[in-house]
């Protein structure tokens, strides 16, 4: 049995016929091989396109991106002297220059409390209404704890306010209820059932009496010491103009007891007048009549004119110049206290005074302008609590709304946000505390996004050159000295080494990129710096010691001094950016520059049609037409094999029926002989 075989099952030949027809089969199978090693090196030339193409295509978008619209040169940083107090962003469209801050106050909201409540503290049935600025909203409550009013005023009404309860003890807890715009303007203000709410949670109590809100005009001023000249007091449509050398007052009648919190705003403007002192002329001095003559014989004979000795002359001294800033005094039961001198800027100024610092009682308001070369015009006084609301004061006021007051340059502004983006132009500031301190807000060019992008010019640069070198070198050298690549990528590039050898049209982009890093470019330097490697961007050869140089360095890779690119940036930011890209012909299109020249030579070899897609479409249409080869000559190998085991499963069915005949003869004989 062990010799039984059935044709035509591989692996049931006793001729091993399998083993035969796999041998022949490899011998079919070479043109096979031939045409799948072409495929193979088609898509691995494709394949290495492709990578050379996207790096040429990322390193003409970083060129692009050193003289583009959006270059970096054209960004601006801001920085803050102290950014605990103020801090600053900035636009492109800013100027460089430096600005000196003065954050008297920041921006505020209200932000009011009740006392400690019951823990089982009820808030009645009723219709909510508040206000916050000149926005509005309200809601019907149908009673309940602190809790769940809270969370009714943060579901419906909280596009403007914002509710908390604070358990403050194991029995008592406190509400909190805050308004989220800040500014003046945007005050909290109790409608309907809620001012009730306000006064029956102790949040809110009646006003007192002391507000004033006075009218700067002939029936609310006085004169200090005489009845007022219209010369020196003259009165306008915006107040009480007050002439160098005169003073005037602002009685409060009845006076004004200071309570805790009490404010005094007082709003005036301030006009410089020119100082300028032309001395006089010298006078003529005494005229003298001509002298007469007599005549004798037709002979005139005239006197000598008299002669007046003049004495020298002496111009007069030039007017005094005073300047007092200390202009404003408070009238109070200790007698008459000055203000703090008020700013020297023009245009109308708003200064808030604390009357709690000078006394129990104020009656009154002092001008004096002690001043020759300025005028100031009284233009409105109030007295107020900054928490007042109307009919009701917050109990616990834990923060009021208010605009902040900016000193910029001098000039002092109230904003009503504390993120402010109009002062300085193209800078956004934001406002964290207040402090007496001057912040400087310097605004300058973006050097460190400048320097990040000149470095990522040259990181893809040296990518590409490596890309290049790999494909068209033998050596393994030039992998060797990449440091950066993984194994991984190692193992690809040794796949692709030398894949492109005598490439002329590589070897000539490699020849052009270098010389193109290499030139010399118009900058408003000049010769000073045309290069790249006056910049501290160089292809110099480094020495090794001994007189050695390191042949990396040979293969054109660009290096960076970054310190001598820092003090480039530092000192001729503008030329460093003509170096890169700039318009020489005032066109308003870029002509000239290292990153404009190597978009340029780039743009043939990457755009639609272009070189690498026409050698990436060939190497598309050899890949198919070879895998259309391939395809047939399978089609072909798998008959030729069926043809094969056909004739052999055949010679095989013939040579078992030999055999089996020659058995049966074998057997006959044997048999036959027995019998005789």
């Amino acid at each position: 049995m062990s010799d039984l075989s059935i044709p035509g099952v591989p692996g049931a030949s006793k001729y091993n016929t399998d083993k035969i027809i796999e041998d022949l089969m490899a011998v079919e199978r070479i043109p096979l091989d031939r045409l799948e090693e072409r495929r193979t090196r088609y898509e691995t030339q494709r394949s290495a396109w492709q990578d050379l193409n996207r790096n040429l295509s990322r390193l003409r978008d970083t060129s692009k991106s050193l003289f583009g619209f959006d270059n970096p040169f054209n960004d601006r940083v801001a920085s803050s002297s102290d950014d605990e107090v103020v801090t600053a962003t900035a636009e492109r469209t800013a100027i460089e220059e430096v600005s000196r801050i003065i954050v008297k106050r920041t921006a505020s909201r209200d932000r009011f409390a009740t006392p400690s409540l019951s823990r089982d503290y009820e808030v009645p049935e009723g219709i909510y209404r508040f206000a916050v600025g000149e926005k509005e909203t309200g809601f019907s409550f149908r009673g309940g704890s602190l809790r769940t009013f809270a969370r009714t005023i943060n579901e419906r009404a909280g596009d403007i306010l914002r509710a908390r309860v604070v358990r403050d003890t194991a029995d008592t807890e406190v509400f909190l209820l805050e308004g989220l715009e800040t500014g003046a303007a945007n005050t909290l203000r109790f409608l309907e059932d809620s001012a009730a709410f306000g006064v029956g949670s102790g949040m809110l109590k009646p006003a007192d009496d002391t507000f004033r809100d006075l009218t700067v005009d002939r029936a609310t001023v006085r004169s200090l010491t005489n009845p007022i000249d219209d010369e020196y007091v003259r009165f306008l449509d915006t107040g009480a103009l007050v002439e160098p050398l005169a003073a005037l007052r602002v009685p409060l009648a009845p006076s004004v007891e200071v309570k805790e919190g009490l404010v005094m705003e007082i709003t005036y403007s301030m006009t410089k007048i020119p100082y300028e002192y032309t001395p006089p002329t010298p006078p003529p001095g005494p005229s003298t009549p001509e002298a007469p003559g007599i005549e004798f014989q037709g002979i005139v004979i005239r006197n000598e004119s008299s002669r007046v000795v003049a004495p020298d002359w002496q111009p007069p001294k030039p007017p005094e110049r005073r300047d007092d800033l200390t202009v404003f005094s408070v009238v109070t039961d200790g007698g008459e206290i000055e203000l703090p001198a008020v700013a020297d800027t023009e245009g109308s100024q708003t200064i808030s005074v604390p009357l709690g610092d000078y006394g129990r009682f104020v009656s009154g308001l002092n001008l004096r302008n002690d001043n020759t070369h300025r005028t100031f015009t009284l233009e409105h006084v109030k007295i107020f609590d900054p928490t007042s609301r109307g009919e009701f004061l917050p109990t616990n006021a834990i923060e009021a709304a208010g605009d902040a007051v900016v000193l910029i340059d001098g000039i002092e502004v109230l904003r009503s946000s504390n993120e402010i983006d109009d002062l300085i132009p193209g800078v956004t500031l934001t406002l964290h505390s207040a402090s007496d301190e001057p912040v400087e807000i310097s605004i300058a060019p973006d050097r460190d996004a400048v320097k990040e992008a000149i470095i990522a010019f040259v990181g893809q640069y040296n990518q590409l050159l490596s890309e290049i070198n790999i494909l068209t070198t033998s050596s393994e050298n030039v992998i060797d000295e990449i440091g950066y690549l993984s194994d991984d990528e190692r193992a690809n590039a040794r796949e692709r080494l030398g894949l492109f050898q005598g490439d002329i049209t590589l070897m000539q982009l490699k020849s052009r990129a270098q010389t193109i890093m290499m030139n010399s470019y118009p900058t408003r330097d000049g010769r000073r710096l045309a290069l790249l490697d006056q910049i501290g961007v160089s292809t110099n050869p480094a020495r090794t010691g001994a007189g050695a140089v390191d042949r990396a360095r040979l293969r054109g890779y660009l290096d960076i001094d970054e310190a001598k690119l820092d003090a480039a940036l530092a000192g001729s930011m503008d030329a460093v950016r003509e170096l890169f890209g700039q318009d020489t012909d005032g066109d308003m299109i870029v002509d000239s520059g290292v990153a404009f020249a190597f978009d340029r030579y780039a743009k043939p070899y990457v755009e639609t049609g272009g070189f690498i897609a026409t050698r990436l479409s060939t190497l598309s249409n050899q890949i198919s037409t070879a895998t259309e080869d391939i395809e047939d000559f399978e089609a072909r190998l798998a008959r030729i094999e069926q043809e094969y085991r056909k004739e052999y499963g055949a010679m095989e069915g013939a040579l078992n029926a030999l055999e089996r005949s020659s058995q049966q003869l074998d057997n006959f004989n044997r048999s036959g002989g027995n019998g005789r």
